[in-house]
């Protein structure tokens, strides 16, 4: 928030003095000077916003704790997404072309071996059938 203070109040600065500068008479390529002078300014500002950017990709730390936190919570959803395909393949609520491949996506037996009833299978319980 304090950066954007400085940004704008320099900014209400400046249109100030542009605003006062066109105000007085001046030759006709200094007046021009004057009137572009809002353009380099964006284009000044831009510059500074690439440099910023850079200086803060350049100086960025990594932390560790952060990306093991992540692993974690990654290995923890996807073993959460492997027991509900097996809920769904027992209540039969995946196709029977689409069922090879999830069944070999969880690790599951192929489809000729027999499944087993879904009571049996963790969390259960939520899952009924129609």
């Amino acid at each position: 928030m304090l950066r954007v203070v400085r940004i704008l109040s320099c900014a209400a600065v400046a249109a100030a003095v542009w605003l006062s500068t066109l105000q007085l008479d001046h030759p006709p390529a200094r007046r021009i000077a004057v009137l572009l002078l809002p353009l380099i300014c964006a284009a000044a500002f831009g510059a500074y916003l690439l440099s910023a950017l850079a200086y803060g990709l350049a100086t960025f730390r990594t932390c560790p704790e952060e990306l093991q936190a992540l692993q974690t919570a990654a290995a923890h959803k996807s073993a959460v997404l492997q027991v509900h395909s097996k809920l769904l393949m027992a209540r039969g609520d995946i196709r029977a072309d689409e069922q090879a491949t999830a069944l070999q996506a969880v690790g599951a037996p192929p489809c000729g071996t027999p499944r087993r009833h879904s009571t049996q299978l963790p969390g259960a319980g939520a899952w009924r059938r129609p």
